[in-house]
Formats: structure tokens, sequence, C-alpha cells
């Protein structure tokens, strides 16, 4: 009943053109992050012999191979550091994609709080606490899926919430794209997803199309 109240709620879209938030909350992350850096913390790339990861000569000689026959969990998580492995020699691409996902969730979640709040600051705080919190640093600097999956989640939701508002077909798409990364990187997570968040999205409340 919460999600369908907050699907309801109308979007003024001039309050929203204002990029600021975004910026200021990216002037926090880059901040905090080179704070965090002069501190000492540094990512942690070891990845070589757990269950989670194919085994590195794998990825780096058989990568279709190895994603084809991997039954264990999905395979995206994988396929990223294979190419990381190809690329830079190290789980680097995954920090990488641990740190979008940071920005993304922190976007997202000031996306969601505004509307929920209808008040900048306690969503720009949110946000930020979010930014800077021990957990986004640990998970951000760990070259595991939890980060990305944090981050797709809100993501969705977020891209849900415009999508059903808007009714935008882009929008669709990138919650399409989302939802795939999702179940594709985290095993506990299906495709069934996909058309059922679709039909929700779509299908009409209150008499409004």
């Amino acid at each position: 009943l919460f999600l369908v109240s907050l699907m309801k709620m109308p979007l003024p879209f001039d309050r929203y053109r204002c990029s600021y938030p975004y910026v200021l909350l990216l002037g926090v992350f880059l901040i905090s992050r080179f704070v965090f850096f002069c501190a000492g913390v540094r990512p942690f790339m070891h990845t070589s012999g757990l269950w989670q990861f194919l085994d590195h000569d794998l990825l780096r000689t058989e990568l279709a191979l190895s994603l084809l026959y991997q039954h264990s969990q999905p395979p995206l998580w994988n396929l990223a550091l294979g190419l990381s492995l190809k690329a830079f020699g190290d789980a680097s691409l995954l920090i990488a994609l641990n740190v979008i996902s940071t920005v993304v969730a922190a976007f997202s979640i000031y996306y969601l709080s505004d509307r929920i709040t209808r008040r900048p600051f306690i969503s720009f705080a949110a946000s930020a606490v979010f930014v800077i919190s021990p957990a986004s640093i640990l998970y951000e600097n760990w070259a595991y899926n939890s980060q990305f999956v944090a981050g797709l989640l809100v993501a969705s939701v977020a891209l849900a919430l415009r999508a059903r508002l808007t009714k935008s077909i882009s929008m669709q798409l990138l919650l399409a794209l989302a939802l795939a990364a999702l179940t594709l990187t985290r095993p506990t997570y299906h495709l069934i997803l996909i058309p059922i968040v679709g039909v929700i999205t779509w299908w009409p409340m209150g008499g409004r199309a």
C-alpha cells in the first residue's frame, strides 16, 4: 500500500529541474572519498580462490566458455571480473562499478526521499549520510557485488516511480536494464521481476491511465 500511494503522488516538474542537490551530493562524495583516502582507506581487490569467482586463469583465457558452463550463480559479476583481469590485471573494474553504484544510489535516495517528504534538506541529509556511512565505504572498496546490487535496487525503485508517473518508454527501458542486471548479478532475484514490475508500472490506478 505504501508503494501504491507513493506511485500516485503527483510530479511537479518545474520544482525538480534544478540539479544543485545532485551536484552538492557529488561534491560530498568526492570530498569524503579524498578524506578517507588520506586516512588510509584502500580497495580490497583480492578475488582469487573465493567460491563466488571463477578461476582467474579461466577468466583470462576462456572467459566466454567459463561463463557458459558456470551454474552456481549468475554470470554478470564474473564477466566484469574477467574483463577487468584482461584489461588491468586485477579487480579495478569491480571497484569502479561499486563507486558508480554509490553515486547512483545516493542520487536515487534523494529522488525518492524528496517525493516522499517534499523537503529537499531532509532528502539531501539522508543521501549524504548514505554516502559517508561506514557501510558504504566498506562495500564500495570490496570487490564483491553487494554495493552494485544495492545501487541497482534503489535505482530500480526510482526508475519504476519515474516510469509510473511519466509513462516514459525510455524510463521503462532503463528499468528493464536495471532489473536485468540485477537478476544477472544476484542469484536471489529472478527474471520474472521484469514483467511483474512492467505490469505494475503501466497498470491504471485510481482511474488514471
